[in-house]
């Protein structure tokens, strides 16, 4: 819902009816705005900020400073398109992104401006990933929310709120994940013996770590379109080993004006 949220208000945002607004929003929500299950942007660090240089900047780095922490992210997309059966081999890759930390935060929030866009940074020591989708607004007397869709409504929420609920919650976790911690080391250290038949790791509770900022560009579509160039509907391509995608194609044929 976070990623339908924020997508559907830059959408909206930038559209002056309906057919733009949805070809938009395809562009958003895939690379290069073919509608395919491959071209949907499903990891954040990975394909929907890259994928969507035209929309906006990476300001993180600009924001943070010294205070940038570095990560590695390893992506296994092949595998992931297979535990979903679709047939689409690709090899594993990885990359080096970064994000504001949660201790940072205080110092970044004053430049924050109304519309940038936010990634929330979660995971379990060096397993990282953006895990929630969200937009900035700043109120006329300097107030900084968090706007974003989570269960069970869409939520504005002052940011310095959000940051104390988070480091909470993070201490919670720490403190339930301390046991599984020592449990996983003594299985780690059982399947070392034991490659034939390992043991499966407990799962833990991820963290919070910080967040990740985009800022809209003044005029997004100008880098995608040529003057008098209109967006429009991708029809997508028949799959026959696909069914879902076919059927979305079926039903996208029927919106094309």
């Amino acid at each position: 819902d976070c990623v339908v949220f924020t997508e559907h208000i830059l959408a909206m945002a930038m559209a002056h009816d309906w057919q733009s607004f949805f070809s938009i929003l395809q562009r958003i929500r895939y690379k290069d705005g073919i509608v395919s299950y491959i071209n949907r942007n499903h990891y954040g660090e990975y394909d929907w900020f890259p994928n969507n240089t035209w929309l906006a900047n990476d300001i993180t780095g600009e924001l943070a400073g010294k205070y940038l922490e570095l990560d590695t992210t390893h992506v296994k997309k092949g595998k992931f398109f297979a535990k979903r059966g679709v047939p689409y081999d690709m090899p594993e890759d990885s990359m080096v992104w970064g994000y504001v930390s949660i201790k940072a935060m205080p110092l970044v929030l004053d430049k924050l401006q109304t519309g940038d866009l936010v990634g929330v940074v979660r995971g379990y020591k060096h397993n990282n990933w953006i895990g929630h989708f969200g937009m900035v607004i700043r109120d006329d007397d300097g107030t900084v929310y968090f706007l974003h869709s989570t269960p069970p409504e869409v939520k504005q929420q002052p940011y310095l709120e959000v940051l104390d609920k988070v480091q909470a919650s993070n201490m919670e976790k720490a403190e339930h994940n301390a046991p599984i911690e020592i449990i996983n080391a003594e299985i780690k250290l059982y399947n070392k013996d034991h490659k034939d038949d390992p043991k499966p790791y407990e799962p833990v509770q991820y963290y919070t770590l910080g967040y990740k900022f985009l800022r809209v560009k003044e005029d997004p579509l100008a880098s995608i379109m040529k003057k008098g160039q209109e967006l429009r509907l991708q029809v997508v391509p028949v799959y026959p080993l696909a069914q879902k995608v076919s059927k979305r194609d079926s039903v996208l044929q029927a919106l094309r004006p």
